[in-house]
């Protein structure tokens, strides 16, 4: 990706410390004071073997809740490859997206979940939806960093 001034904040782990199946958050974005061009996003990367579908994942910020989290676009990665999810949006969010932060393949929406602050604020990825859903992984947004909850 690009390097905006106050862009993103990444999420140092390693592959070691990759979620359950595989699956990493590894960039947030929480909007900055003021327009900043796009929506709030998240990156994840899958470091597995073989392949992942991104559909089966389901995202929520800080209160964690199985029963409201939102469903993600459908992406098929190898390992070593990410996507883009905007909270909330549309085709326009998309495009948008792209038009700030370049040529990034894989970018899709969260739609739903609440949106992400820059203080006290999280996302959570589920492996599944409503009751009994597991986090795989989740990253605590905390001022000017974020960290691995």
């Amino acid at each position: 990706m690009k390097n905006i001034i106050a862009a993103s904040l990444i999420v140092s782990a390693g592959i070691a410390a990759a979620g359950t199946n595989g699956v990493q958050i590894t960039e947030v974005y929480a909007g900055i004071s003021g327009s900043d061009g796009t929506e709030d996003w998240f990156e994840i990367t899958y470091f597995g073997p073989g392949t992942f579908d991104t559909g089966s994942l389901f995202y929520d910020d800080e209160s964690a809740d199985p029963t409201v989290n939102a469903p993600l676009t459908s992406f098929i990665l190898s390992s070593g490859e990410s996507a883009v999810f905007l909270q909330g949006g549309d085709d326009n969010a998309i495009a948008d997206f792209l038009a700030i932060w370049g040529n990034v393949a894989n970018v899709g929406i969260a739609d739903g979940g609440g949106g992400l602050s820059q203080n006290g604020d999280s996302v959570f990825l589920f492996d599944g939806h409503l009751a009994g859903a597991t986090v795989i992984d989740t990253v605590v947004i905390d001022g000017s960093h974020a960290t691995r909850g």
